[in-house]
């Protein structure tokens, strides 16, 4: 396999992973802060607001990569 077909995929799946764990979050999240006393809300859903915590993190992260991934494409 190329070697920038190889960049092509992986920056491909990095994308879908942090467009996946972005929307995921979302979900996650919405229940908990759309409600007027969203602190106690979060407070009584603490681990599921810790996994949306994670997903962004994963977002971030997987985001984070893709201009890693593409500079030695571009730099040619």
């Amino acid at each position: 396999m190329d070697r920038n077909r190889r960049t092509a995929i992986i920056v491909g799946v990095l994308y879908i992973v942090g467009t996946v764990a972005g929307i995921l979050s979302v979900v996650i999240t919405n229940p908990i802060l759309n409600v007027p006393d969203y602190l106690s809300k979060v407070a009584a859903n603490g681990n599921q607001f810790v996994l949306a915590v994670l997903l962004v993190l994963t977002m971030g992260l997987a985001l984070a990569m893709i201009p890693v991934m593409v500079f030695p494409v571009s730099r040619k």
